[in-house]
């Protein structure tokens, strides 16, 4: 679940960056927090049939990741939209983002079981993750009822290292996740310059 902070409640010396929800449903809409150290801008934003997602560059020295915040709705009277459906659209947002230049991190509240082994749900979402060389490493439960609903994901290839996610308080029945993103300083420049005392 994503949150939406009162302009009032920022903190200091932090940015706050969103896509509302553009349909005619109540709420909604993704955002991301971020510190004024790091150059945030919006890639895009949109809404699928059933899930919505921003996406943002997030610049820092040398470093560029391209931050993917999806959320996708429980299926419901107001929102009577399948996992089947979610899984195409899924796949079909991947393949437009997952080949990109920038280390690529996807993050947000899937509403999907992944703490069930035979869920067949959680086994379909896992195939998806290993055939786009996708990592999920949220390994404790998100959500108040004990189960893991809310991901972070990277690809394989290491180009982004995490720290294992932490659960932190819950401001809502989700709760955040604490993990610490290694980023890599810029190296500092070198020169030498020659003299002669004139």
């Amino acid at each position: 679940m994503i949150i939406y902070i009162p302009i009032t409640l920022k903190p200091s010396g932090y940015s706050f960056h969103d896509f509302p929800r553009q349909s005619n449903r109540k709420g909604g809409g993704t955002g991301i927090l971020a510190r004024d150290c790091y150059n945030v801008s919006q890639i895009c934003a949109d809404e699928k049939i059933s899930f919505e997602f921003s996406i943002w560059l997030v610049k820092w020295n040398n470093t560029k990741i391209k931050l993917c915040i999806i959320y996708r709705p429980p299926f419901s009277e107001n929102h009577p939209v399948s996992t089947n459906t979610f899984f195409t659209e899924f796949e079909e947002f991947l393949e437009d983002n997952i080949m990109s230049d920038e280390s690529l991190c996807i993050v947000g509240d899937f509403n999907i079981h992944m703490d069930f082994k035979e869920n067949p749900d959680q086994l379909k979402m896992n195939d998806i993750l290993t055939s786009f060389g996708l990592i999920q490493h949220v390994c404790s439960p998100t959500h108040q009822s004990g189960h893991i609903l809310d991901l972070i994901l990277t690809r394989n290839c290491g180009d982004l290292e995490l720290s294992s996610p932490n659960p932190g308080y819950f401001i809502s029945d989700h709760c955040f996740l604490n993990t610490t993103v290694n980023l890599q300083r810029s190296d500092v420049s070198k020169t030498t310059i020659e003299f002669r005392k004139l």
